[in-house]
């Protein structure tokens, strides 16, 4: 999937399509078909396309949403500092109690009751978004794009297996704190968004944590504007708001199923 986000913020999220990983097997064939009846692999060309995956990405959303690492890396002995810890118990229990009362409602009467009346495999767009993908995402599971346009910055996150434990530390209680409406209430209040976001350096912290706690990995990110044509040109992000349309573009599939919807 797709998520951009410009600013007038576009946050685009893109599925990249039904895609394998390159270290995937094809299925076994049906052993009820005759063999002489079925073409061969080869005579067929079949080519299994490749997905890429930026894992430094994928393990810095991990920490930030409070969530175990899935293979030893360079975040992995963080998760013995006390304060992350602490900091995942806390997310865990906020996150669980708004599962229970609110998201997993909400994706019982969208698989049960509002995918039926709409095709939300169209591209969705949701304007005065803030980084809210996660209500989006829980109400339009299948769609293809999450386009956001807000007014909130888009910064760059450091790289925080670099950073001092205190730099990592203050960036989770900062997050921590800035999520407080989003559990209790489902909505940001855009003055205590505004203050908050300074703190945590702009939206990607909050779209980290919403990617990954919905059951999604990261594949990608890229900073890109729009040309004259109207179409998507990265660019670096010392440059990036020297641009009239300003966004960030993050490419992400259901980490269980491994499965996204068409990249367009």
């Amino acid at each position: 999937m797709n998520y951009k986000f410009y600013s007038l913020l576009f946050l685009l999220l893109i599925g990249c399509s039904t895609k394998q990983e390159y270290n995937e097997t094809p299925p076994a064939m049906d052993s009820v078909l005759v063999a002489d009846s079925v073409p061969s692999l080869d005579s067929l060309q079949v080519e299994i396309p490749i997905v890429f995956k930026d894992s430094l990405l994928d393990n810095t959303g991990r920490f930030l949403a409070g969530l175990h690492q899935e293979d030893s890396n360079s975040f992995s002995a963080f998760e013995t500092d006390t304060y992350w810890r602490e900091y995942k118990v806390s997310m865990d229990t906020n996150w669980n109690r708004m599962y229970r009362d609110r998201l997993g409602k909400m994706k019982n009467w969208e698989a049960t009751i509002f995918s039926f009346t709409i095709n939300d495999t169209l591209p969705l767009f949701y304007p005065f978004s803030g980084p809210d993908f996660l209500h989006a995402h829980y109400l339009y599971p299948k769609a293809n794009e999450y386009i956001l346009a807000a007014l909130e910055p888009i910064i760059e996150i450091p790289q925080l297996d670099t950073v001092s434990l205190t730099a990592r530390d203050k960036l989770l209680d900062s997050l921590g704190h800035s999520l407080r409406d989003i559990f209790n209430k489902s909505y940001f209040i855009t003055t205590h968004m505004m203050k908050d976001l300074k703190q945590i350096k702009g939206v990607l912290p909050a779209l980290y944590f919403f990617i990954e706690r919905s059951d999604n990995e990261m594949l990608e990110q890229k900073f890109i504007t729009l040309d004259s044509a109207g179409l998507e040109k990265e660019v670096n992000f010392k440059q990036l708001h020297w641009q009239k349309t300003p966004a960030v573009k993050i490419t992400f599939r259901n980490r269980k199923t491994k499965k996204s919807e068409k990249t367009p």
